[in-house]
This record gives structure tokens, sequence and C-alpha cells, in this order.
């Protein structure tokens, strides 16, 4: 069993699915009618929704001094992001959203989504997606990632080798 490298206060921190992969960030989510297709076609971006919040948490759980420079103006623009639900969730359902960052590139940081439900037999994958995020100058120039963010991210096995730093 790999140790776990830090301590979550607001999720759950996985071991990775393969060796030497990043560590995952999960969070239970009971799915309501708004999260389905019962209630029209909005259920959808109830997702994307989830994915934001998986992020923020993640932020807030691990990036204390870059989520002090978020609320001084510094940004964290999503430069794109996707999500491919491949099979319907049901009022109950017990979903787990994972993230895990795949790497850091220049100013650009990888998530990638995954949402499994929970069934008596183990658990099935229902969703998945990315985001894209570009680090960011309050007046939207891209910018390099402190210090801090990288050090956690290659706590967490994330590749920063191209991250762009100061």
């Amino acid at each position: 069993m790999t140790e776990l490298p830090l301590v979550s206060r607001y999720a759950k921190l996985l071991p990775p699915d393969e060796p030497d992969g990043p560590f995952l960030y999960a969070t239970d989510h009971v799915v309501t009618w708004g999260d389905t297709s019962k209630v029209g076609y909005l259920y959808y971006s109830r997702l994307i929704e989830w994915q934001g919040h998986l992020r923020e948490l993640f932020a807030l759980d691990f990036l204390d001094e870059y989520v002090r420079m978020l609320l001084q103006g510094h940004l964290m623009l999503t430069q794109s992001l996707s999500c491919e639900y491949l099979r319907e969730i049901d009022l109950g359902d017990t979903i787990s959203e994972r993230l895990a960052v795949s790497w850091v590139n220049g100013p650009r940081m990888l998530g990638d989504f995954t949402y499994h439900r929970a069934t008596p037999s183990g658990e099935e994958l229902v969703a998945r997606g990315q985001q894209m995020w570009v680090n960011a100058t309050p007046q939207g120039h891209p910018a390099p990632w402190p210090p801090s963010v990288l050090d956690t991210c290659r706590q967490l096995n994330i590749d920063v080798a191209e991250a762009l730093t100061a």
C-alpha cells in the first residue's frame, strides 16, 4: 500500500491507480433529483459544477499560499473542460468523484476527473472529464507557479518537470 503523503481535511486522498501515477483526490456525492435527467437537460452541467467544487476543495486542502494569492486577485483560469456522460445516474446514487492532477506544464495544470457509482459488487464508471487551468496574474497574463504549489504537486506524484517557475 502506498503511504499517503498529505492529510486531507475536506475529501479523501487515495493511492495512485498505477505505479508512480498521481494520487487521487476524491469526494462522495449523493445524487439528488437536480443531478438527474428526470428534471430536464441541465443535469449534465451538474457534473461540471462538481468538477469546480472538487478543484476548489483540493486547493483549500493543499495549496494554502495559492488560495491566499487567489483571494488577493491572482487568477486560476479554466482554459478548457470536458465531461463525457457514460451512464445515467439516479436519485440516491452515491458517486465518488476523483481528481488526478496529471501534470503541470508551463502555466497550465491538467486535471482528470472520473465519476464512479457505488454498486453492491463494487463500483462502475459513469462519467469522466478533464479541465485545463492556467495560472495567471490579476491582469490575465500567464504566470509562474509558486514554489509551494510545485512542492505539493511533487508530493502527490504530479509531473512538474515542464512547469513555469519564477
